[in-house]
């Protein structure tokens, strides 16, 4: 019985908590937790959910998706390794070039 009761005490945190699929590049685990992020993506990108995912199928691979991961991935780059030593609150970001527009604005 004692086990049973601290099996669930431990096991109980993770219900309710959906996990995420075919999430590549972000560390997130749980749609609980990527949620905030993805809504702060979408809102420097000027994007919705529905411009890089099938709301059918949201695991599911699309061109802009791929996009997005990709340069997830230049952002994470130029942070770690070109800019390591700016303090993470002056890093760049998906807003430092998109200004909350699908896509950024030419610079001469």
């Amino acid at each position: 019985m004692r086990l049973f009761i601290l099996t669930l005490l431990l096991t109980l945190p993770l219900w309710g908590q959906t996990p995420v699929k075919n999430v590549q590049v972000l560390p997130y685990k749980t749609v609980e937790e990527i949620k905030p992020f993805m809504k702060g993506m979408a809102q420097s990108l000027g994007m919705k959910c529905r411009d890089c995912h099938d709301l059918n199928d949201k695991a599911l691979d699309t061109k802009k998706k791929r996009i997005a991961r990709e340069m997830m991935k230049m952002v994470r780059t130029i942070n770690g390794e070109i800019l390591p030593a700016i303090p993470v609150e002056d890093r760049i970001s998906c807003w430092t070039c998109h200004r909350g527009k699908h896509e950024p604005e030419e610079r001469e």
